[in-house]
């Protein structure tokens, strides 16, 4: 079965992309697995990080795949994921930062030159600023983390609105305690019964 990506034009875009890395990978190196699966984190992570729905068909040309994809947001998040993916299987390597190795003795040590050598655990995005280089993965949740503000703000729903209630009576909280003849003397002045 021939699996069309929801927001890329064709798997060209990510030969397009590619091919510095890989002069010789052309469609047919993309397995439909492969962007299927990218679709597939893409409709995951909106769904679990903005409660956005996606569907998508992506059998048949010309299959529209909601949501829309705004400012080419989900395409460059597509071309990201894919290239994550690609990576894992091998295809492609990620090799940002380069390779540095020391050896004393018999230990030799191998670490990318230009990863932090730290780490900030309870807030991730202090990290952002000081990082000199993302993951595919980490592109790709920028794009999709991006269209999800814009898509709330667009709906008018940007974040969590508040909720108020009213509660006419003197009862107000823990009104519905086991024993409440000690409040009914009140309830009977403040109503005249």
């Amino acid at each position: 079965m021939v699996y069309y990506p929801a927001y890329l034009d064709s798997k060209q875009d990510i030969v397009d992309f590619c091919n510095i890395q890989y002069p010789s990978m052309n469609t047919g190196t993309i397995k439909d697995v492969d962007v299927r699966f990218a679709d597939t984190a893409i409709f995951s992570y909106l769904y679990k990080n903005g409660r956005i729905k996606g569907s998508y068909a992506g059998t048949v040309s010309g299959s529209v795949a909601t949501p829309l994809d705004k400012l080419s947001f989900l395409w460059a998040a597509s071309m990201a994921y894919n290239c994550e993916f690609l990576s894992y299987r091998g295809v492609i390597s990620f090799n940002v930062g380069g390779i540095a190795q020391s050896k004393i003795g018999d230990v030799e040590t191998k670490f990318m030159q230009m990863q932090p050598m730290f780490f900030m655990g309870n807030n991730p995005s202090n990290m952002d600023p000081v990082m000199p280089f993302r993951s595919f993965k980490q592109i790709a949740q920028g794009f999709l983390d991006s269209y999800i503000d814009m898509y709330h703000q667009d709906s008018g729903t940007q974040g969590f609105r508040p909720q108020s209630a009213w509660d006419a009576t003197s009862r107000g909280f823990g009104f519905n305690a086991p024993d409440d003849t000690y409040r009914q003397v009140y309830d009977d002045e403040l109503t005249g019964t």
